[in-house]
């Protein structure tokens, strides 16, 4: 069994690994000089999408932990199980002059269409079931005992958020926060269709990073594509690792 693992393990991760190893071999400045506004356009918008998901979402993944409902679990997951690119339509449909949230957004001057503001909300979107249910598992891993004392004291659930459960899991808030960054970090579907080019300060005319490869394998082929895609999975995996890294000390203090 443990062979097994290790085998089924290292095919999983092979094509990630070929692609850094050829990508170091394939490498040049003028590929690093294309990637970098794509890649700082790309940690930019993840890092504040994991941001507002933090903001918006934490209450609700505590909500879940107190009170499990299978329908609204299920309703988080849609974006997770629904293709991307789907996501992303549905998203330009909902501002679209079609609908009345549309409507309300031209009246407001709001276009998401090319726009950063479009690719933040993809990013958003496609990466609030990661962050979700990462820290509806960190809610629910705190004793129960606490919250059912609380509650006999009159603390309704957002007393015991604010109150009680928030500050026991500030470093696991940090940690579903980077593990929704490195998913947003490797998000196409929805992208391509929401913010293909984000048209608005500050990144005129810049790409995300894997729109960038896709567009590097269409024009240039294998080899460059290759080697843009290693600095993609090396900002990837620096996010991962500090994930893991706050993983690890929260650890040690306990």
């Amino acid at each position: 069994m443990r062979l097994y693992s290790y085998v089924m393990v290292a095919l999983l991760v092979l094509p990630t690994f070929s692609v850094i190893f050829y990508g170091l071999l394939w490498n040049s400045p003028s590929i690093v000089d294309v990637m970098l506004t794509p890649v700082v356009l790309t940690l930019v918008a993840s890092g504040l999408a994991a941001l507002c998901l933090s903001l918006v979402l934490t209450p609700v993944a505590f909500y879940l932990s107190m009170r499990p409902n299978a329908v609204l679990e299920a309703l988080v997951d849609v974006p997770a199980s629904v293709p991307h690119p789907v996501m992303g339509i549905g998203i330009l449909l909902l501002f679209s002059e079609y609908t009345p949230i549309g409507q309300l957004a031209s009246s407001l001057g709001l276009n998401i269409f090319d726009t950063f503001l479009g690719l933040l909300l993809a990013l958003v979107t496609v990466s609030a079931p990661v962050y979700v249910r990462s820290m509806r598992e960190a809610f629910s891993a705190l004793p129960k005992e606490q919250f059912e004392a609380f509650s006999t004291l009159g603390f309704g659930l957002w007393r015991q958020f604010v109150n009680v459960a928030l500050p026991q899991v500030k470093a696991s808030v940090l940690n579903s926060a980077l593990t929704a960054m490195g998913r947003a970090i490797s998000e196409f579907g929805s992208v391509a269709i929401v913010a293909y080019y984000v048209l608005t300060p500050p990144f005129n005319g810049a790409k995300y990073a894997s729109v960038m490869i896709y567009d590097i394998f269409s024009y240039q082929g294998l080899q460059a594509a290759v080697a843009a895609s290693a600095i993609l999975i090396a900002v990837g995996l620096l996010v991962s690792t500090a994930a893991r890294a706050v993983i690890f000390l929260k650890r040690m203090k306990q």
